[in-house]
């Protein structure tokens, strides 16, 4: 196998100096066809020790690459090939070069998805072994927003570019092992679906969001306490809860500050941020400014933002905890508190580093 797997690369790397500069291949064959098809015969056989469905999922894959080349046909054979045949190339019919970038950045999309979802499953399975200061846990985000088109839309300015640059401020995370929910705080069903599937991240998806509007204001409390129920109901692999708005924004080491006080298992993991509304600032000749890093920041009421920590959800599903909208302004206080002071708690940490901009 690695004597084939030399000579399909020498093979390979003489075709792409043949056609190089640009143009075509003598008879229509394109060197990026070679390497794409042979980089998914590679991508096979690794997938095939690790059990059927992967290797059905390889082969899926290598469907849509040959049909993305309408007709050229690259084989890798193995050592029980019927004709002992390495390498053998048929008709192609040159496809454009602009369809097979297309293709082959989609089929690699695809696999980088499959691979995050196996390392999931890996890091679940490891939990209880040694060396479990080494696994990553779970982040699941609820990000809450309203539709375009209602009073309480995210802006000012263009909904959909703030919502857009929220998503990616996560989808840049340095931390990997999370999945985002964006729901609708009113209630009614999804909204900004195309902007979540042009990110192009699979770990970012709509809902759970309630199909019918909540009947009074509740600043999307109620649609936060719909989507937890739902995700503990559906089994979602949450470890650590993330609850924050869809306008605001994450520097890429957000989640990653949290890492050791959720190995360590703690039950709110805090950080400073920047905060859009009015702080008295006595060093600056007494003005108050907006959008300046929370003064005396830390799990005091009026000195913490709910998009700030991150809960562990052992203690909201022990002591079913959730948000009490009733609370009105002292709401994500209450939340914290009720998880602070709660029998045989785990204690919470807090950085001063600034990774979060409240807007």
């Amino acid at each position: 196998m690695v004597a084939a797997a030399v000579f399909i690369v020498a093979f390979a790397v003489a075709k792409a100096n043949q056609c190089s500069g640009g143009g075509e291949c003598p008879g229509g064959n394109k060197p990026n066809n070679v390497l794409s098809m042979l980089q998914t015969n590679l991508q096979m056989d690794a997938l095939k020790d690790k059990g059927g469905d992967q290797m059905a999922e390889a082969q899926q894959i290598a469907a849509g690459r040959g049909a993305a080349v309408e007709g050229a046909v690259v084989r890798v054979s193995s050592s029980q090939s019927p004709n002992g045949s390495l390498f053998q190339v048929q008709k192609d019919t040159s496809p454009t070069r602009s369809s097979l970038a297309e293709v082959d950045s989609r089929m690699t999309a695809a696999l980088d998805s499959r691979l995050r979802v196996e390392k999931r499953k890996v890091d679940s399975r490891i939990g209880s072994q040694p060396f479990e200061g080494k696994r990553e846990p779970h982040v699941c985000i609820v990000a809450r927003t309203c539709g375009p088109h209602v009073a309480c839309a995210p802006g000012p300015g263009n909904p959909h570019n703030i919502v857009r640059a929220f998503l990616a401020s996560i989808a840049s995370q340095e931390y990997d092992s999370w999945e985002l929910h964006l729901i609708n705080g009113q209630g009614g069903g999804d909204v900004f679906q195309k902007v979540v599937d042009n990110i192009g991240d699979s770990r970012i998806s709509n809902g759970p969001t309630s199909p019918e509007i909540f009947s009074s204001n509740t600043w999307g409390y109620e649609a936060t306490n719909y989507a937890i129920e739902k995700m503990l109901d559906y089994k979602v692999p949450c470890e650590y809860f993330l609850f924050t708005n869809a306008d605001n924004l994450y520097a890429r080491g957000f989640l990653k500050t949290g890492l050791a006080g959720m190995r360590a298992g703690l039950d709110l993991l805090g950080e400073n941020f920047v905060t859009r509304y009015l702080q008295p600032t006595e060093h600056m000749l007494g003005k108050n400014y907006e959008h300046m890093p929370m003064l005396e920041a830390g799990f005091k009421m009026s000195h913490i933002d709910l998009g700030a920590v991150l809960v562990s959800a052992k203690p909201m599903k022990a002591g079913n905890i959730r948000f009490k909208p009733e609370n009105n302004i002292t709401t994500d206080w209450t939340f914290f508190e009720t998880i602070l002071n709660r029998s045989g708690g785990k204690s919470s940490t807090f950085s001063q580093e600034v990774h979060f901009i409240h807007q």
